[in-house]
């Protein structure tokens, strides 16, 4: 599953700021502000402190990190092995 605006967060997160997560991700920098905004506006949380030396991760922001950067790599291990998708039990009694 691929979800530009936890991606574009991930891209924020590692370079402490919109302008260049712009130039990483090839998009402008108000694009990368309104991805992140709007992620913010629908987990009813502050991602970011704004402050003049760049982006900090809040408390909220560091959780949200930790798990978006799982949940990639598990996405990434996924497709590596194989088709991609995920198998419980459930499958494995249908079989």
């Amino acid at each position: 599953m691929y979800n530009s605006q936890l991606n574009t967060f991930l891209v924020v997160a590692r370079v402490h700021s919109f302008n260049k997560a712009a130039d990483k991700l090839f998009i402008s920098p108000p694009a990368v502000v309104k991805q992140i905004n709007a992620l913010e506006q629908k987990l009813h949380l502050t991602l970011f402190q704004r402050t003049h030396q760049g982006l900090i991760l809040t408390k909220s922001g560091e959780s949200l990190y930790r798990d978006a950067e799982f949940i990639t790599s598990a996405g990434k291990d996924r497709k590596a092995a194989g088709d991609g998708r995920i198998w419980t039990q459930e499958a494995d009694d249908a079989a």
